[in-house]
């Protein structure tokens, strides 16, 4: 009996550090939200593509983007209803943009970008998905990016047009104009390294001739 006890004592494991049982907890904590967000009962649902009913506001105020009295929109998902809901509809400048971005939310934008490229003037729509990192819940983060593809197929079908750019960004800080025309119009290096030839090893000293006997 004292041998049995002796073998139990040596195989259980150590007792876990504060540390240890704080990650342990917060695993235990992912877990539990991953199972809650597969869990959601929603007809059209499946975690590769999510598609919630869209807020009937969108269709006139897409309309009003598309005929250029407008420039701007926002869209938010109300996780508790399972819906898209329009939270703005403008006109703002370039410079506004990054004001619009939240930094404790997820958002959906669409913004009419006017600028000039090689001499033309364009407007190029652009579709940004805003996600400030780990501000937001884990379940918040996964049904925005699955939802993110029948938000855009949406807004196409409505504007009759392509979304020129889909870009992801974690802060409205990145949103100046310089970066929103290098997404559309990425810088092409034209002065390519040539390749040279690699030199040899050095002091290999003079080549030696052997005669031939």
């Amino acid at each position: 009996m004292a041998t049995k006890s002796i073998k139990k004592l040596v195989q259980s494991p150590a007792p876990l550090t504060s540390a240890e049982e704080e990650l342990a907890e917060l695993k235990l904590r992912e877990k539990s939200s991953i199972a809650d967000l597969v869990s959601i009962d929603s007809k059209h649902q499946t975690m590769s593509a999510v598609s919630f009913p869209i807020d009937q506001r969108a269709c006139p105020a897409l309309a009003s983007f598309r005929d250029g009295r407008i420039n701007y929109l926002q869209f938010s998902i109300v996780i508790d209803k399972e819906v898209i809901k329009l939270e703005e509809a403008t006109a703002i400048g370039v410079h506004q943009l990054p004001g619009r971005v939240p930094d404790d939310k997820a958002r959906y934008h669409l913004f009419k970008f006017p600028h000039s490229h090689e001499g033309d003037y364009l407007e190029s729509n652009i579709f940004i998905y805003s996600m400030p990192g780990y501000n937001c819940s884990i379940k918040e983060r996964m049904l925005y990016s699955s939802c993110k593809a029948s938000v855009v197929s949406f807004i196409e079908k409505e504007l009759k047009a392509n979304v020129d750019k889909k870009i992801e960004i974690d802060s409205g800080s990145e949103l100046t104009e310089e970066f929103l025309h290098d997404e559309l119009h990425p810088k092409i290096n034209l002065h390519q390294p040539k390749f040279e030839k690699p030199k040899g090893p050095p002091n290999r000293g003079a080549r030696r001739i052997i005669k031939p006997n």
